[in-house]
C-alpha cells in the first residue's frame, strides 16, 4: 500500500487498486444504498428497566459506601440525576422505575426514597 502523489492528486495504491482521496471522504454503500443520515446510534437500542435501576442503585452504593452514609435528601437527588443523564429519561421517568425495581429487589433505599426539587432542575 503507498501513495501515488505524482500529479498532486493523491491517490492511495493498494494491490494495484488506485482509490482517490475523494473516495475515502465519502462512505458508499457496496449495494449502492446511501446511509440515513437521520440515524442515530441510539435509535434501536431500547432502555431496560433493570438497567436503570442497577445503574441508580449502583450510584446510591458508591456514593452513601452501601448504604452506610445514607442521607436521602442528598443521595437520591444526586443518584436521580446521574441516571437521567446517562438514560436521557425524565426525572419522573427515572423514580417511577426505580422504586418499582427497587420494592421488587429489596433495596435498602425505598425505606427512606427522598429527593428535592432540585433533582427537577436539570
Amino acid at each position: 500500500m503507498h501513495i501515488n502523489n505524482k500529479d498532486g492528486d493523491e491517490t492511495l495504491v493498494h494491490n494495484d487498486e488506485k482509490i482517490k482521496r475523494e473516495d475515502l471522504l465519502e462512505y458508499k454503500d457496496p449495494d449502492g444504498v446511501p446511509p440515513d443520515e437521520e440515524y442515530t446510534e441510539n435509535e434501536d437500542v431500547s432502555i431496560s428497566d433493570d438497567a436503570v435501576y442497577e445503574f441508580m442503585e449502583n450510584q446510591l452504593d458508591q456514593m452513601t459506601n452501601g448504604g452506610q452514609n445514607y442521607i436521602s435528601e442528598v443521595h437520591c437527588t444526586k443518584a436521580i440525576k446521574a441516571t437521567v443523564k446517562r438514560f436521557n429519561l425524565t426525572v419522573e421517568e427515572v423514580v417511577n422505575i426505580y422504586m418499582s425495581k427497587a420494592h421488587l429487589h429489596g433495596s435498602p433505599y425505598t425505606n427512606d426514597f427522598q429527593y428535592g426539587e432540585e433533582a427537577f432542575n436539570l
